[in-house]
């Protein structure tokens, strides 16, 4: 999984961050986490875990009394673990070569190594850079361009 900064995931949560910047590669539970890890205290029940976790970053409710570098404040906990992992930690299976269900403009020019789902459609004149992944049900206007090593869902 690709390493996210710290900085990406408060802007995403709208947190309160004051530790060190440092780079996130994976999300876990307060026990399971390692110190490249997000983990996310929302139930007071498991309060107990928070000194004992490698997490690098936690997140906390904004109530929670005490302070720690390694705590991102956040209105409601729960989500946003939920959502830092749909955006940066969830994982789809990947498409493998060009779909024979895809519909592709023949002039369309396509890179190296591009992988296109089932049921996308690519429009007139589309240029798609190498190593880029177009996921199924994608739809590519006529003309545009899209770079390198780029991710469609």
């Amino acid at each position: 999984m690709p390493a996210v900064s710290v900085e990406e995931i408060v802007a995403l949560v709208s947190g309160r961050y004051d530790g060190p910047q440092l780079m996130v590669t994976g999300a876990a539970t307060l026990a399971d986490a390692g110190p490249g890890d997000i983990a996310f205290l929302a139930n007071p029940k498991y309060a107990g875990l928070l000194e004992a976790t490698a997490a690098g970053v936690i997140l906390v409710s904004e109530s929670v009394e005490g302070n720690s570098p390694r705590w991102l404040r956040v209105s409601n906990p729960y989500a946003a673990m939920a959502h830092v992992v749909a955006r940066f930690f969830a994982t789809r299976p990947q498409p493998e070569g060009v779909s024979a269900r895809a519909e592709i403009s023949p002039s369309a020019q396509l890179g190296d190594r591009v992988v296109i789902g089932a049921f996308t459609t690519i429009g007139e004149d589309v240029r798609i850079g190498a190593g880029t992944v177009v996921y199924p049900n994608v739809t590519i206007e006529p003309g545009s361009v899209i770079g390198e090593q780029t991710i469609i869902y």
